[in-house]
């Protein structure tokens, strides 16, 4: 990153307020969120070949949105109660 970037960054989470353990938190909710994406896309094609219909274009698709129901309750696990992430 060049120094710009670095005063920018600085610049906006002194300005945004947001205390750096919200943060932490959030940030350790999408890397898991990210990491389950991924695993489903990795285990598709490999695991599941024989079985993966592409043409149908609901395979990849319904088990990618299967996991959205559950990003809030991921969330709420790692922020704890409401009022303490304020």
């Amino acid at each position: 990153m060049n120094q710009h970037c670095l005063e920018t960054n600085r610049f906006y989470w002194r300005r945004s307020g947001l205390k750096r353990r919200t943060v932490r938190r959030r940030i350790i909710v999408f890397e898991r969120i990210e990491y389950r994406y991924k695993s489903i896309v990795t285990d598709l094609p490999t695991k599941k070949r024989s079985r993966l219909q592409v043409v149908r274009r609901g395979d990849l698709c319904l088990r990618v949105t299967s996991i959205e129901s559950n990003i809030d309750r991921l969330a709420q696990s790692h922020l704890g109660e409401p009022s303490s992430s304020r």
